[in-house]
Parts: C-alpha cells; structure tokens; sequence
C-alpha cells in the first residue's frame, strides 16, 4: 500500500496534533500508544479474543487494521490464530507507533494515512479489514 499523497500534502497541521496526543500519552503511560490503562495481555485476552474467531479468516487471508498504532491487533491475532499465516496491513498517522508495528508484526505492511479517508487503499485486496483502536476511557471497572 502507499501513502495517500494528498493527505500527507494536506493534513499536516491536523496529523500533527494528533501526534501530539499520541505522544503526551505515551509519555504518560507504560502501555503503549494508544492503549492506555490496558495491557498488551489484557486487549489480546478479551478484545482480540472476542474478535479473532469472528472473521473467519484462512491460510493467507490478507487483513488490514485502520488506526494500526504499535500492531497490538495484529499481533494479538496472529498469537490467538497461531496455525494460519495472514498478510498484514495497517494505516496510523504516528510514524514511531508504525515503526513498533514493522517490529512485532514480521511482514506486516504499514503506511502513514489518516483514518477518516481511506480511499488510497486498493479496494478487494483484504479478506479482512478493522478498526480495532479500543481507547479504555473512564470505564468504572477494567472489565467495562
């Protein structure tokens, strides 16, 4: 997949306060971009869990993940569904959260791109596509 060259041409401003939150939370948190109050354990246990068998993915199905951040889906999907091989595929507007994804996630493909507009990904390449951002809030038990 590449770039969106629009979006990186005009989405500067916006793209760049969005990293700014990223990164205030992540100086803030000792999980990780985007996961805060949630550890890797926890979000494959109950979130990836719950999903992974609802896609019915096969043998070299091909998944894409909107708002990728480090690849905690990814890799929790390929840790839950450990007899499959899956191509993986992911867009964030966090360069640093993407260069965590390239690492945990072994021939993962991922591109900087903004979530609000994914025309610039080709169309029927992916057997599966999500969004699997989870932001915890201010759920009054773990659980919630």
């Amino acid at each position: 997949i590449t770039p969106c060259a629009w979006q990186l041409d005009n989405c500067a401003r916006e793209h760049a306060l969005v990293r700014e939150w990223y990164d205030k939370g992540r100086d803030q948190s000792r999980y990780g971009v985007g996961n805060w109050g949630v550890s890797y354990r926890q979000y494959v246990d109950g979130f990836v869990a719950a999903v992974a068998d609802e896609l019915n993915l096969k043998d070299g199905d091909a998944v894409f993940e909107s708002a990728v951040g480090e690849g905690w889906f990814l890799r929790g999907l390929a840790e839950r569904l450990p007899t499959i091989s899956l191509r993986a595929a992911g867009n964030d507007v966090l360069e640093s959260a993407l260069e965590v994804a390239r690492r945990d996630v072994p021939g993962g493909v991922f591109c900087v791109g903004d979530s609000k507009n994914l025309t610039w990904v080709p169309a029927a390449t992916f057997d599966a596509a999500v969004c699997a951002y989870v932001e915890v809030g201010t759920a009054a038990t773990p659980e919630a």
